[in-house]
């Protein structure tokens, strides 16, 4: 996390170098920049040099990574992450309006909450004593896995989702 802290500091640093040097061009006339010769180098070699920095912490810190599945899975399938999926599939699977949904997914976060268990630890009977739209195709969309996959449009989260994303942006640095 050490990294993490020093590299955002050194974002701020480089966005308010870049900022002084919109604010010394921010008047000049087109083309006469002899007034601003002097003032601006030490900001403009700054923000480059504080962009090599970053660049450089960025990949210590992606060659020294190191992931906890298990903990970022645990994490995930915790509490509410996946309740927005689920008002979308009570849309998408039972048709209803998107307001009702979220009226229905709200009273069984309250519940969850009232019994001190997350979403998903609500059995169907008692999901189905809210809305008697709940059905068991309806409860497997508490998988953060199925949820995440669910988002599989330009720029969404699904893993296909994500590739293509991934292609395009190598494709732009070939």
């Amino acid at each position: 996390p050490v990294v993490l802290e020093h590299l955002r500091a050194r974002i701020s640093r480089m966005l308010a170098l870049a900022q002084g040097i919109v604010l010394q061009c921010h008047n000049i006339p087109f083309g006469d920049t002899q007034d601003i010769e002097d003032e601006i180098m030490p900001p403009l070699f700054g923000s480059l040099e504080t962009s090599r920095e970053i660049l450089q912490l960025y990949a210590a810190l992606i060659d020294t990574l190191e992931v906890n599945l298990s903990h970022l899975e645990a994490r995930a399938s915790a509490g509410f992450t996946t309740v927005t999926e689920l008002a979308d599939t009570l849309v998408r699977e039972c048709g209803l309006p998107f307001r009702q949904a979220h009226h229905v997914i709200g009273a069984a976060v309250r519940l969850a909450a009232q019994r001190e268990l997350s979403l998903s630890q609500l059995d169907l009977p008692a999901l189905q004593s809210i809305s008697g739209e709940f059905a068991a195709d309806v409860a497997a969309v508490f998988d953060f896995r199925q949820s995440v996959a669910q988002r599989n449009s330009v720029g969404g989260t699904a893993p296909s989702a994500v590739q293509e994303q991934i292609a395009k942006a190598k494709a732009l640095l070939v």
